[in-house]
């Protein structure tokens, strides 16, 4: 196996060609290894591995694999197992296929839109999308839920989700509402924002009169002569 060895700013290196156009680069010149399909490996030092073992795979760092077809493992003990993963930090795992783990030990292990990222973005399913700051969740997106409300306008309603609509029990023909929303996302700091769906040319307003740990309080009065049932989009933020 050809090797080129060389010294610069005292450090010395290795680039080893694999038996299919496969490049390893070590501070060293003893890195023996060898790949059977093209990859790129780079390593910290003699006594660190860098495995990129799947087609065309990328490892960068002290053990970092990436044995997935397409993957990328970057930084000390990165492990790219899927095919098409990135996993980038220390520890970072990405084991679904299309799954993407940035950050401290993060693991990514659902297909196609897993996405972990230290104390930024998490991304459990690929059906909703989370921001966090350490382990305060400040916003949930995922597809929105419905609740009708039964019985009357002041009925309370309850709806364990980050986003969502709240569907009024009539017109508000009244002249104002009152009704709890329980919602385990809601926390006494939790910034609850309300966005009243109507009638055109009838209006009706919609806030949050109180919150609490699970919970808050909507008032609801009709500006005009809505016909109707309003519905109350609703979106939880949370700052702490």
């Amino acid at each position: 196996m050809p090797q080129l060895a060389g010294r610069s700013n005292r450090a010395s290196a290795a680039i080893l060609a694999g038996t299919t156009s496969s490049v390893v680069i070590n501070q060293t010149a003893e890195d023996t290894a060898t790949f059977d399909v093209p990859n790129l490996r780079i390593n910290g030092n003699a006594t660190n591995t860098a495995a990129a073992a799947g087609t065309a795979g990328i490892a960068l760092g002290g053990t970092t694999v990436a044995s997935g077809n397409r993957s990328l493992a970057l930084g000390y003990g990165a492990n790219a197992t899927a095919a098409s993963a990135v996993a980038e930090g220390y520890g970072a795992v990405a084991s679904a296929a299309r799954a993407i783990a940035v950050g401290f030990g993060n693991t990514a292990s659902a297909a196609d839109a897993s996405i972990v990222g230290g104390n930024t973005l998490t991304n459990a399913l690929a059906t909703s999308v989370m921001l966090a700051a350490g382990s305060s969740k400040l916003l949930h997106l995922c597809a929105p839920s419905n609740i009708p409300q039964l019985t009357s306008n002041n009925t309370a309603v309850e709806l364990n989700s980050p986003v969502g609509t709240i569907t009024m029990f009539d017109d508000v023909n009244g002249g104002a509402a009152q009704f709890t929303f329980t919602n385990s996302y809601i926390k006494a700091t939790s910034l609850i924002m309300l966005d009243v769906e109507g009638e055109a040319g009838q209006p009706v307003n919609a806030w949050v009169a109180t919150r609490a740990a699970g919970s808050c309080v909507i008032d609801v009065v009709k500006v005009g002569t809505p016909t109707v049932p309003a519905v109350i989009h609703f979106v939880v933020f949370n700052t702490a």
